[in-house]
């Protein structure tokens, strides 16, 4: 079995810069799969914001308007809607081995986000970091981003400022008068770009490309989500913990079944019986449930301290 864990070079360069970028990691198959599944999704939620009408997942999604057309910039909670690709790309080897390496042996993935770029729309992000505060003590919170179309540094792509995550910044600076220096990384589909929610980042509109599509998937350990959400019941945290904890172990046996080794491809009706057939607990109901119940309707597999609650996208 191929060892996917990052070098000890890579992660000093993590360290130093704030981000990495990691090459052609997303086997092709699932590649393919995330990428018209994805499609699929966004031509549905955006049929429902046109026509007026109310559906639960519309709540996950902000929109930007071109034209009077609304676009998906933001699909939250991307993981609850895609079901059995999402969760291939969750247990994915190459993802699990780059959160273990940085996040430690307990990382647990508690954001799932799809972001979206749509030619000409109104995705420009100002010079920012993700959050307000470095995290605590000698623990890494990290985000992964699969991309699933390329991205050019030229027209839209991502630009971080290497070395910015080590302390608050005043980002109002950088926005008013652009840093001296800047890095401007070109990805390619299937690349895996992560990123310290620290690290000052930027990116333009997108005026050339039609579609540019990443998946977020940010992971901490459980030890500092413990000593750190303190505004949530103990005993919350703990569930919440261990209801992600098993959808790890899940997504790792479903990446094996349809995507492992000698594999091209999956049978989509096997996948999405796996899927909706798999027992968890819960926090949000007592007892036992299928993830088909899991992620009906009103019971969001979400933790309360991630609510959707910021527009725009990477």
């Amino acid at each position: 079995m191929t060892d996917h864990s990052l070098s000890q070079e890579k992660i000093e360069q993590f360290d130093r810069d704030g981000f990495l970028h990691l090459p052609g990691q997303i086997p092709m198959p699932l590649l393919s799969d995330l990428q018209a599944a994805t499609q699929a999704a966004i031509n549905e939620v955006t049929g429902f914001e046109l026509a007026n009408e109310d559906h639960a997942h519309k709540r996950y999604c902000h929109f930007s308007y071109n034209f009077a057309r609304p676009h998906i910039t933001a699909f939250y909670n991307i993981l609850h809607y895609l079901g059995p690709e999402m969760l291939s790309l969750l247990g994915c080897p190459q993802v699990m081995a780059i959160a273990s390496s940085l996040s430690g042996p307990s990382a647990v993935n508690l954001l799932d986000v799809m972001m979206a770029k749509i030619k000409y729309s109104y995705t420009h992000l100002i010079w920012h970091q993700d959050v307000d505060r470095p995290t605590v003590g000698d623990y890494r919170r990290i985000g992964i981003g699969v991309y699933l179309d390329d991205s050019d540094p030229h027209d839209g792509g991502v630009l971080f400022i290497p070395g910015s995550h080590t302390q608050p910044q005043n980002c109002d600076v950088f926005n008013t008068e652009p840093p001296e220096y800047y890095a401007a990384p070109v990805i390619k589909a299937g690349d895996i770009l992560i990123h310290d929610p620290m690290t000052v980042h930027a990116s333009t509109i997108m005026k050339k490309g039609d579609l540019r599509r990443t998946i977020y998937l940010e992971f901490r350990p459980v030890e500092q989500v413990l000593e750190e959400e303190n505004h949530l019941d103990l005993a919350r945290r703990e569930e919440t913990l261990r209801q992600r904890l098993n959808l790890q172990r899940l997504a790792a046996d479903s990446f094996e079944k349809h995507y492992g080794q000698g594999l091209a491809g999956h049978d989509a009706a096997s996948h999405a019986q796996d899927w909706h057939g798999a027992e968890i607990c819960s926090p949000y109901l007592d007892g036992e449930m299928t993830m088909a119940q899991a992620y009906a309707g009103d019971n969001p597999f979400i933790p309360d301290f991630y609510a959707p609650d910021k527009k725009g996208g990477k």
